[in-house]
């Protein structure tokens, strides 16, 4: 009675009784078009177990409607129709949006056309067992009421190489002002997400303090800006979060930052403590001592990968599975649970161009993990093991102890930075290696420290940083007032050229000491130091056993949210030795 996506091996129903939070999850899916079929009696079973862990399933059940294909006899039937399917995401359970669903209807979507172009795109992005059941003429009714509009839906492929060779690189666009000619930066587009060191580079030499009246923020492009604000927790708060949309929800839940991303949304002295707490699962002996686990994993995935092939595989896509079933090593999470929760970390991380809020999939993944995580510490605390979450159940520093919705949104953090940055930052080495034959003949003679450390400055998953300035400040003769939006864009201060000469250039000998990969002072990333080790075991195993590789750029996609950029495809052909 499970989906398939749930579980890697099956489940027994002593094992459902026993851990009825999988539940919700797993009957929501069940209740979408194309989800496993149930007899009435399995769920009636099903029911009654949601009811007797206080769940109401009428509740969870996706109120889709009819998949038939009866076409309505008017335009006006139609519009009915349209507006039932916007209510239905509006009205979506943890949707931010769920107070307004009452109020759509046609008039309302004649007001405001951004409203179903923003739904239907959060529709599309969902796999199709998820999404409402959408007939034919309805659909069609929206592309046309889409079309009529400036926000029309649209959805163009990205480019086939979204790395251009230096030469071949594109131009920022320009932007009409006044008497002079400035660049666009909005880092929502996939536009600029395909390659955005061009702009970072007009940037850096016309407008270091940028301003961005749309989206009402400021960004700050050089190296030694970039440097001195990460280091000034005191000026450049991170309480409102560290990505532009996060700070929109808090804006609009009336929620603590720190509630959704844990720790890297607190200040000092606030997260001195709680970093202190976590951090006893990221010692460095303790990070040494998983080297043999992390490399029998990526044994297992590397030789799955190319086993009974001709040697192609998806280099982006065995680089999702690694990091997950690191970090599912790390923090204890159960084998049968590992699939389930990869997927519900990929939907919390799953952005589509020109997202400016977080989609709905978010919210609803959201709770699955923090429900989910809420069960699991406490099977640690009675039945402690040799894993985070148990360090992190367990932990007292002086009689400080964490609290569970401490140690849920810090397993959150980790699971979803652990991943994300890991499986990013693989491929662009993986990609820059290709792309740069003589300096992958370096790599392969073994200059792998270089290799890991270049990629993180040329190439590296991290694009931003947001803060809030927390009083009127000076910037390049600007007076930015408190509260401000800033920026802080990393990936452009690695490319500064008064800090790195020839920046553009990919060089595996160069001194990276400067770069600033993993941020800095007191949010200096706690888990850096795993990230660098997983990508030096990956490359250690791919360059022992792979003799030479070939990429096809015409399959290469690139997976970008406002902060983190990288591939979600990179086809590969090896030839092992």
């Amino acid at each position: 009675m499970w989906p398939d996506r749930l579980s890697a091996e099956p489940q027994t129903l002593a094992d459902v009784i026993e851990r009825p939070y999988l539940l919700p999850f797993a009957y929501r899916r069940s209740c979408t078009p194309g989800g496993v079929a149930l007899s009435p009696q399995a769920r009636a079973l099903i029911c009654c177990l949601l009811r007797a862990a206080g769940h109401d399933p009428e509740a969870i059940r996706p109120t889709a409607a009819s998949t038939h294909e009866h076409r309505p006899s008017s335009e006006d039937d139609t519009d009915l129709e349209v507006v039932a399917f916007v209510r239905h995401y509006y009205a979506a359970d943890r949707s931010p949006l769920r107070r307004f669903a009452s109020r759509v209807d046609t008039a309302y979507l004649k007001q405001h056309p951004e409203a179903l172009s923003a739904v239907y795109q959060h529709h599309l992005t969902l796999v199709p067992e998820a999404r409402w059941p959408l007939p034919v003429h309805v659909e069609e009714r929206i592309t046309t009421l889409l079309s009529q509009r400036e926000t029309a839906y649209s959805w163009q492929p990205p480019s086939s190489d979204p790395h251009p060779h230096p030469d071949q690189q594109p131009r920022p666009r320009p932007r009409p002002e006044g008497d002079r000619t400035t660049v666009e930066y909005d880092p929502f587009t996939h536009a600029l997400q395909e390659d955005p060191y061009p702009t970072y580079a007009w940037l850096r030499e016309n407008a270091p303090l940028y301003r961005n009246d749309h989206h009402d923020f400021y960004a700050l492009s050089r190296h030694a800006d970039v440097r001195l604000a990460l280091r000034d927790h005191a000026l450049y708060s991170s309480s409102r979060g560290v990505s532009l949309e996060m700070w929109d929800v808090v804006a609009q839940q009336g929620l603590s930052a720190a509630e959704l991303v844990g720790f890297i949304a607190l200040d000092p002295p606030q997260h001195t403590r709680l970093r202190a707490l976590v951090g006893r699962g990221f010692t460095r002996a303790r990070v040494a001592a998983l080297e043999p686990a992390i490399r029998a994993i990526i044994r297992q995935h590397l030789h799955r990968a190319w086993e009974g092939s001709d040697g192609s595989f998806d280099f982006a896509e065995t680089f999702t599975l690694i990091p997950m079933d690191v970090i599912a090593e790390i923090l204890g999470i159960p084998a049968a649970d590992r699939t389930m929760v990869r997927d519900m970390v990929i939907d919390v991380g799953q952005r589509q161009d020109g997202d400016t809020q977080l989609p709905m999939s978010f919210w609803e993944s959201l709770q699955d993990l923090t429900t989910y995580y809420g069960h699991l510490i406490m099977e640690r605390r009675a039945h402690p093991r040799d894993d985070l979450i148990s360090t992190m159940a367990t932990a007292d520093l002086d009689g400080d102890r964490l609290t569970d919705q401490e140690i849920i949104t810090s397993l959150l953090l980790i699971n979803a930075a652990g991943t994300e940055t890991v499986t990013k930052l693989a491929s662009n080495a993986w990609y820059q290696a290709w792309r740069h034959p003589e300096q992958q003949a370096l790599a392969w003679e073994g200059n792998i420290d270089g290799w890991v450390n270049e990629t993180l400055r040329y190439d590296g998953p991290a694009q931003a940083l947001a803060r809030e300035l927390t009083r009127d400040t000076l910037l390049h003769g600007t007076l930015v007032p408190a509260g401000s939006r800033i920026l802080l864009l990393g990936a452009s201060a690695n490319r500064d050229p008064r800090v790195f000469p020839d920046p553009d250039r990919y060089d595996l000998n160069r001194d990276t000491g400067s770069a600033i990969p993993f941020g800095g002072g007191p949010h200096f990333c706690l888990g850096a130091a795993l990230a660098r080790m997983q990508l030096r075991i990956a490359l250690e195993e791919l360059i022992t056993a792979v003799d030479a590789y070939d990429i096809d750029p015409e399959g290469i996609r690139l997976a970008c949210t406002t902060n983190l950029r990288g591939f979600s495809a990179l086809p590969t052909t090896v030839k092992l030795r």
